[in-house]
């Protein structure tokens, strides 16, 4: 159990409460009752994790989940600014992925995704160019 928390980051009481749960009521001790279908509805309701934890938990996907991360320790200033190079490597986006790509496998999906959160509806993204070549991304929402 302790290497499942270390590993996905979340806190032993947590997980130890999820395993109670689904041997006291079963699968049904970790639906949600709010919305059909989530079997981790103990998360949402669970007082060890923060507002934005709960909000991770609704972001499906691992990029937009990372690029959410992101944006957060930015929620201040409602910009942010990172060079194409470290875009790539904080989310560990393949080297041989092209501009086209990382826009379609990326980019678009993971914005689709974070506008379904109330702080990051008008979530806009901003190449900026040296000559032809992106160097950065401009990430621009509002808190």
């Amino acid at each position: 159990m302790s290497q499942i928390s270390d590993e996905e980051d979340i806190p032993r009481s947590t997980i130890e409460g999820w395993i109670r749960r689904f041997l006291d009521k079963g699968e049904e001790g970790l639906m949600n009752q709010k919305k059909a279908g989530n079997h981790f509805a103990a998360l949402h309701t669970s007082k060890s994790l923060t507002e934005v934890e709960r909000l991770e938990l609704e972001i499906n996907g691992t990029y937009p989940k990372l690029i959410f991360k992101l944006l957060k320790q930015w929620k201040e200033t409602g910009e942010y600014t990172i060079s194409i190079e470290k875009f790539r490597e904080l989310l560990d986006v393949p080297e041989w992925y092209r501009m086209s790509e990382l826009d379609r496998k990326v980019l678009d999906p993971s914005i689709n995704e974070l506008r379904k959160i109330k702080d990051f509806e008008d979530l806009t993204v901003t190449k900026i160019k040296k000559g032809r070549k992106v160097v950065k991304l401009k990430f621009n929402f509002s808190e």
